[in-house]
């Protein structure tokens, strides 16, 4: 399933091999055409061949439940405080970036990532350490890939669950200096996007 990934560094061999999508990629550059891949940093399967407890202790996710399961996806989210999820993802996005030459990555889930009570009830989730719902740790996960220069989409940043989420754009707007909008929350389609120059793109993404 493309959002319960559990190979982070492998495309998958349904399509090809990886080395036929960095022809692909290539090509597509060639003809002038931009490629954003689909990536998940949110969260991941609990399948056992995937990362939870993936030396027999929560290593990538948080070990509080309330903070670690993500009960309507049936997945767990990472643990932005940990060093070794943190590291890992930085390592994936630079991966497709660096090796396979795409121009950015669709960051699906992002309020799994800025918000510890999405999709939980009152007693379902921990505030952060002022109190808040912030997650203060996906947030600067989030500027950190800025910061090494990785541009990133946000395709469900101007709908959310069929509303505007304003409070979300004025962050990213302020913190996230890389990031493409993306009109639509469709994959595997070409896109004529907005960058943050207000100048039209055209993408294909590929989930």
């Amino acid at each position: 399933c493309g959002y319960h990934v559990s190979g982070f560094f492998a495309p998958t061999v349904r399509y090809g091999t990886a080395f036929g999508l960095m022809r692909l990629i290539d090509a597509l550059h060639q003809a002038g055409v931009g490629v954003i891949l689909d990536w998940v940093p949110a969260h991941f399967p609990r399948d056992e061949i995937g990362l939870r407890r993936f030396d027999g202790t929560p290593c990538y996710e948080h070990q509080d439940p309330r903070r670690s399961d993500m009960a309507q996806w049936g997945t767990v989210l990472f643990d932005f405080g940990r060093g070794e999820a943190c590291s890992f993802l930085m390592a994936s996005a630079c991966y497709w970036l660096e090796w396979f030459h795409a121009d950015g990555l669709r960051c699906d889930a992002v309020s799994a990532i800025l918000y510890h009570d999405f999709c939980r009830e009152p007693g379902q989730w921990v505030p952060n350490i002022h109190g808040g719902n912030e997650n203060l740790e996906g947030a600067a996960f989030l500027k950190r890939l800025n910061d090494k220069g990785v541009k990133f989409a946000l395709s469900n940043l101007i709908e959310h669950h069929g509303r505007k989420n304003q409070k979300l754009i004025d962050w990213v707007q302020e913190n996230c200096f890389n990031t493409i909008y993306v009109k639509s929350n469709y994959a595997n389609s070409n896109y004529h996007i907005k960058d943050k120059d207000n100048r039209s793109v055209e993408v294909l993404i590929i989930n």
